[in-house]
C-alpha cells in the first residue's frame, strides 16, 4: 500500500513517535491503530493514526533509532510503502526501508486486540468518582516541577470530597500542590499515584478517576498530540486513609 503523506502530516506523525520513544523500545500499529502497553508494564496507551496511515500496519522496532532516522525527511512530502514484511519511506532524495520482526521480539509493546484490551479495562464494578479537564497552564507547571523536583509519580490525594495533585521532593519532606478544587463524588480518602508521563504529552488533556470497593483504580487521561487522539490508561492501589 502506497500512502502520499504531505510534510506537515508527516511532521504530526513524526512528533507523535517522538513522544513515545523513552518509553516504548517499540510501536506495533496495527490496522492504523496503536494499542499497547510501554516498556515497563505501567500504563497502556492508544493512538489512533487512521487519519494518516489509514489502516496500515506498521512496526517500528527500536523506536529511539527510528525516529532519528525519520527526522532526517522532514520538512519534505514522503511516501509510505507498506507491504507485509517491511515498511519504506522515501522522498525525492532517498528511501529507506524497515523490516518488520517477530513479535517474540516486541515483548510489552505488542498491540493489544479488543478482547484483551476489553478484559484489562474491565469498569464494571468501578465508580466514577470525579472527571477534570487538565488546562495547558496546568500540564506546563506540572512538568517544570517534575523535573525540578525528579519525581516519576504524581500523587494523588482525595481528603474532604476534594481531589489535590501533589509533586513530592524526592525525600518527601515538601510536596507541592497542583491544584485543589476538584469536587470528588465520593467519601473515600486516601491517596494513589499517576505515572508524570500523563501530564506530559498534549497540550490540554481530561482525566477521568475510576475506584471499586477493593480500592483499587483505573485512571483514564484522553489528551490530543496535534490533532491525534490519544489515550492512556493505567492501574494502581488507593491507600485509604484510616
Amino acid at each position: 500500500m502506497e500512502i502520499m503523506l504531505s510534510r506537515d502530516v508527516f511532521e504530526k506523525f513524526v512528533k507523535c513517535m517522538d513522544n513515545f520513544k523513552l518509553f516504548c523500545s517499540n510501536i506495533d500499529i496495527r490496522g492504523g491503530f496503536v494499542r499497547q502497553r510501554v516498556d515497563n508494564s505501567t500504563f497502556v496507551f492508544e493512538i489512533d493514526l487512521n487519519s494518516i496511515i489509514g489502516n496500515s500496519d506498521i512496526q517500528l522496532f527500536s523506536l529511539k533509532d527510528k525516529v532519528e532516522l525519520l527526522k532526517i525527511f522532514l520538512g519534505n512530502d514522503v511516501k509510505f510503502n507498506v507491504e507485509n514484511n517491511s515498511f519504506s519511506v522515501s522522498d525525492h532524495f532517498s528511501s529507506i526501508i524497515f523490516r518488520a520482526i517477530s513479535d517474540s521480539y516486541i515483548g510489552p509493546n505488542k498491540f493489544i486486540d479488543k478482547e484483551e484490551f476489553e478484559k484489562i479495562l474491565d469498569l464494571k464494578n468501578y465508580q466514577n468518582i470525579f472527571s477534570i479537564n487538565i488546562s495547558s497552564e496546568i500540564l506546563k507547571r506540572i512538568n517544570q516541577l517534575r523535573k525540578k523536583m525528579e519525581v516519576e509519580n504524581v500523587v494523588l490525594k482525595i481528603s474532604n470530597n476534594n481531589a489535590t495533585f501533589l509533586i513530592p521532593s524526592p525525600s518527601k519532606e515538601k510536596f507541592v500542590k497542583i491544584f485543589s478544587d476538584t469536587v470528588v463524588e465520593s467519601k473515600i480518602e486516601g491517596e494513589t499515584f499517576l505515572p508524570n508521563v500523563f501530564f506530559s504529552l498534549g497540550d490540554t488533556a481530561s482525566l477521568d478517576f475510576f475506584i471499586n470497593n477493593k480500592y483499587y483504580c483505573i485512571n483514564i487521561l484522553k489528551t490530543k498530540i496535534e490533532d491525534l487522539s490519544v489515550t492512556l490508561y493505567s492501574r494502581s492501589g488507593f491507600m485509604k486513609k484510616e
